[in-house]
């Protein structure tokens, strides 16, 4: 990747919004994102401090780190600049690697509702500093940020609400017991030492995509929540996990499961 730094245009704005309310003020415009964050549960002081939400994507890509990522850049209060580049990388992306070429077993699994990294690039980008509660707008140049600065003062859109209608297809307890019985096999048979075993439950979604969100982060309160619309399929989430953060020449990860200190 061949790292781009470019100026970043920076607006503060004399409102005092939460990312949920940005969110609502956007909610009718495409490619709506929402990185929300929420302190209370962070590991760390100074963690889970920003927010960001943008909308109207200019670009997409499918690569596992999109070309020309911007690094360096300043943005408010001289903080790194709020990212441009915005998406998922899924499980599923994986698959390719998941199974190497002796293996030669069959992939009979669904397919996924993504499959591959999907980004969107956003020429303006919302943030909210927790902290001060100043909320700025940070772009590419003055134009992204007034278009997005228009938009934002608008009334908010009204939430629809939503329902969700589980689906018949869930696996039968006793099935799933009896996939717990193996896993203890094999563990106590040295083939494996853990096993994330778990079970998919189909559902049929009506309603606000957004209002579901919100609900998740309401119900469930975690330091990092996520919202994407990806050109047909939305992306909801909400976790205390901190996967990789990069500070300088700093790389942490704060994985909630799966590691410990070593004893004597």
């Amino acid at each position: 990747m061949a790292g781009e730094s470019r100026p970043t245009v920076v607006k503060q704005l004399d409102v005092r919004l939460d990312a949920l309310d940005v969110a609502r003020r956007l909610a009718d415009r495409e490619g709506l994102v929402v990185l929300r964050s929420d302190a209370r549960g962070a590991l760390r002081p100074g963690d889970a401090r920003f927010s960001f939400v943008a909308c109207d994507p200019i670009a997409t890509s499918n690569a596992w780190v999109p070309e020309n990522a911007e690094r360096d850049a300043r943005g408010w209060g001289g903080f790194s600049s709020s990212p441009r580049w915005i998406g998922v990388v899924p499980y599923e992306a994986g698959r390719d690697q998941e199974r190497a070429a002796w293996t030669r077993s069959p992939d009979d699994r669904p397919s996924p509702a993504i499959g591959r990294p999907t980004w969107q690039r956003y020429d303006a980008v919302v943030r909210i500093d927790h902290a001060s509660g100043v909320l700025s707008i940070e772009g590419d140049d003055l134009a992204a940020v007034t278009r997005l600065e228009h938009a934002l003062r608008r009334d908010e859109q009204p939430s629809r609400g939503f329902a969700v209608d589980p689906l018949g297809d869930v696996e039968a307890g006793p099935a799933h017991v009896a996939r717990v019985r193996e896993v203890l096999r094999l563990i106590a048979e040295g083939d494996v030492y853990q096993v994330n075993l778990a079970r998919r439950i189909p559902f049929a979604f009506r309603g606000d995509a957004l209002a579901a969100f919100e609900s998740i982060v309401s119900a469930a309160p975690a330091p990092y929540g996520f919202f994407a619309e990806l050109g047909g399929v939305t992306v909801c989430a909400s976790s205390p996990e901190l996967a990789l953060e990069v500070r300088g020449v700093r790389l942490r990860t704060c994985p909630i499961k799966g590691t410990r200190p070593r004893g004597d």
